[in-house]
């Protein structure tokens, strides 16, 4: 997963419109394909961080996400904690 993955490349692949690729995931999944996309992202971010015990910023560089403010906000977003609360929080889960 290290190359960028757009809602544009995908709809290219598919030989459909971005618009109606959106439309029709949405649709059907739920949520928007730039947020699943993202929320895809981020549990690979949490599984490089925790299990193989990888920055943030080398996690990020393997989802395509270098822009370390971004990952930092997306992180908080999708888990509610900073990757410090995160491990914390993971690492006291493993020791009970």
């Amino acid at each position: 997963m290290h190359e960028k993955i757009s809602v544009a490349a995908i709809a290219e692949e598919l030989d459909l419109s971005p618009g109606y690729l959106s439309k029709i995931f949405r649709e059907t999944v739920g949520q928007t394909l730039v947020s699943y996309i993202s929320q895809v992202k981020m549990e690979k971010v949490k599984n490089l961080v925790f299990a193989h015990n990888n920055s943030l910023k080398d996690a990020g560089a393997q989802v395509g996400i270098t822009d370390q403010n971004y990952l930092s906000r997306l992180f908080k977003q999708y888990t509610g904690l900073t990757v410090q609360e995160y491990r914390s929080i993971r690492a006291n889960m493993t020791d009970k």
